[in-house]
């Protein structure tokens, strides 16, 4: 049975994300991947990642970007929150 080389077809490109959609993604994923590091050095981090876990999944199935955006920053304000209320430092630059 000879092997059969597949390519790039219009059915993937259209699943393709858009250039603001992949800067956005990419910049939430690093933020998830950031907290989740900040998270793990406290004694609380069960709750906390149970938590920052649920937010991203619950938000994860919107679909406009820029509601996407403002659910971001306001899980950024509630972390920041949490965190100044448990004595947790976290960084600023995320």
């Amino acid at each position: 049975m000879p092997f059969s080389r597949t390519f790039a077809t219009k059915s993937t490109i259209k699943n393709a994300l858009s250039l603001e959609e992949f800067l956005f993604r990419s910049r939430a994923i690093s933020i998830y991947r950031e907290l989740c590091r900040e998270i793990y050095k406290t004694h609380e981090r069960q709750d906390l990642m149970r938590f920052l876990r649920d937010e991203f999944k619950v938000n994860s199935k919107q679909s406009d970007l820029q509601y996407r955006k403002y659910l971001l920053s306001q899980a950024l304000n509630t972390i920041n929150q949490m965190t100044a209320s448990l004595g947790i430092t976290i960084k600023k630059n995320l």
